[in-house]
């Protein structure tokens, strides 16, 4: 079974959130803004989402296990993310060179107890949440439909998905093997319906 944890790095400054990435895993080759690391049984997905658009961040932080979230300066910016990262209710880390300044905006949250003026690893597998995230679906002729995405819950032979929000009920066919089961991991998943 594959197990890990997915990490989402908050930052207002590209190559912060680079940095911090680089730090956890080494660049996917497809993909500009994740990371990927194993260590040992575990795979460590990172995410970089673009703070261009507040839903994207809002998509990758909702479906990750821990955050870093770096707070460079103290803009409205950097206030979305700190609140985004507050709603999670996520472990994570806070990383600001000036921790007066952050407390003066944020000694109300909760995150306030997470700020590091240092880097540390933070890793802890995924909570089972009882959803598969979907990234992407594509045709592939003699199989069916395919989908890219991250299990946030164990996968098995003969499950049953419920799409959403078109609430229409999706299979995977029986793999040649005797069985997959995945949480928390990147996923590959053809299906039917």
């Amino acid at each position: 079974m594959l197990r890990g944890s997915i990490i989402t790095v908050l930052s207002s400054e590209e190559k912060d959130a680079i940095n911090i990435a680089s730090m956890l895993g080494k660049r996917d080759k497809m993909e500009e803004r994740v990371y990927y690391r194993r260590i040992g049984e575990l795979v460590r997905s990172v995410l970089i989402p673009s703070t261009d658009s507040i839903l994207e961040v809002a998509r990758a932080i909702s479906i990750s296990s821990s955050f870093y979230l770096s707070m460079p300066r103290f803009t409205w910016i950097e206030g979305e993310l700190a609140l985004l990262a507050e709603s999670a209710n996520i472990p994570g880390v806070v990383l600001t060179s000036d921790v007066e300044m952050f407390m003066k905006f944020f000694k109300e949250l909760n995150i306030s107890k997470l700020v590091s003026t240092e880097f540390r690893e933070l890793d802890g597998d995924a909570a089972d949440r009882g959803l598969v995230f979907i990234d992407r679906a594509f045709n592939v002729k003699g199989v069916s439909v395919v989908v890219l995405g991250y299990a946030l819950t164990r996968v098995a032979v003969h499950d049953k998905f419920i799409a959403y929000p078109v609430n229409r009920e999706m299979t995977p066919p029986r793999p040649s093997g005797t069985g997959f089961s995945l949480l928390g991991s990147w996923v590959l998943l053809p299906l039917r319906g």
